[in-house]
């Protein structure tokens, strides 16, 4: 009887929290694949609506650390991100223009009237890389510039996008077949 009182006290106090972590883990493997409140992101479950840090893992194959957000080679097939739609701020990490030749592509779509920024921060031991922020047809609105002081973080921003539109961060080496590892930062804002 003691017993019994004891696990109704407990359950009835509220042993068990829904509040998860803002910290990502990894989507699990039936649907749902995260609790309520969290999204599915390249194999990561995530917090919705705020801030997303996402680590690309490295797969078997090419032997180029973002294999698995592959292929993200044009507008026509980019790497689509929950910028705006779920999240003002995105960060993906783990990423490179590999193999020689590779160009990485990320699409996101406004939901407002919006300023969008990105910045690439790339390894400063390897080959620099070029970032542009692309419209909904593939043509350079704005094209990424070193940031003073810190020669390996190229950014860009682009403000008064219209709302529905889609729009593109295109990454690749400065030079044409240098190779680099990268992260990359979106935002939205309002």
């Amino acid at each position: 009887m003691k017993t019994v009182f004891l696990v109704i006290a407990v359950i009835a106090t509220g042993c068990y929290s829904p509040n998860l972590s803002n910290e990502p883990f990894a989507c699990g493997s039936d649907t749902p694949q995260c609790p309520d409140g969290y999204d599915c992101m390249s194999g990561t479950c995530v917090k919705s609506g705020g801030n997303a840090v996402v680590q690309v893992d490295a797969a078997m194959g090419s032997g180029c650390p973002d294999e698995l957000s592959e292929p993200n080679n044009s507008y026509t097939a980019p790497f689509v991100t929950p910028v705006a739609s779920q999240f003002k701020t995105w960060k993906l990490t783990g990423l490179a223009i590999c193999p020689a030749g590779d160009i990485d592509v990320y699409a996101l779509t406004t939901n407002a009237m919006q300023t969008l920024t990105a910045s690439i921060t790339y390894d400063s031991s390897g080959e620099p890389l070029d970032m542009q922020l692309l419209d909904s047809n593939g043509m350079t609105m704005k094209n990424g510039t070193a940031m003073q002081g810190m020669t390996n973080v190229v950014s860009a921003s682009v403000a008064d996008l219209p709302t529905n539109m889609t729009y593109y961060v295109f990454v690749q080496a400065s030079t044409a077949g240098n190779q680099n590892t990268y992260s990359l930062d979106i935002a939205v804002t309002p």
